[in-house]
């Protein structure tokens, strides 16, 4: 387990074919009008985050990333190495 967020937090789980994972959680406060813009090992990906509907999903991204929707302790017991997203 890791309780960086809780359990149960909806995330987007987002991969390169290297191995390198980050993970987006929907309850993330920073993004402008609802869009995160950020890279993962140098591929871009736009993310829209929906606290309405606590929803979050992939607007663009590079085509060498693969993602998906997960709960946070399935991504993470899937992916313990992964980073997770805040702004810097």
């Amino acid at each position: 387990m890791d309780r960086r967020l809780p359990a149960k937090t909806p995330v987007l789980g987002v991969w390169t074919k290297d191995g390198q994972s980050r993970a987006y959680p929907v309850t993330h406060e920073g993004a402008t009008d609802g869009i995160i813009r950020d890279s993962v090992g140098g591929a871009e990906i736009v993310i829209r985050i929906d606290r309405k509907s606590n929803s979050i999903a992939v607007v663009e991204a590079d085509p060498s990333l693969q993602w998906m929707n997960s709960f946070w302790f399935a991504w993470y017991a899937m992916r313990p190495k992964t980073e997770l997203f805040a702004d810097e």
